[in-house]
């Protein structure tokens, strides 16, 4: 098995910096992959802003940290 991992060239973190990601993604393409917890309620204004913003949002439940077996 290969496996190959490229790492993000930009980080933004802060307090309030969630508000500004729909715009931000849609700077970058027209389709989002997200990657969240169980409990989806916590990124539901998340995903109605970056719809509304025109993008295609795909939504990947991650139940918890993977591990080697």
């Amino acid at each position: 098995m290969t496996f190959e991992f490229a790492t993000a060239t930009r980080v933004i973190f802060g307090r309030g910096r969630v508000a500004g990601l729909a715009a931000l993604c849609s700077d970058l393409g027209q389709r989002v992959l997200l990657v969240r917890g169980a409990d989806s309620m916590r990124w539901g204004n998340v995903m109605d802003s970056m719809r509304r913003e025109g993008l295609e949002v795909l939504e990947f439940e991650a139940a918890g940290e993977p591990c080697s077996k």
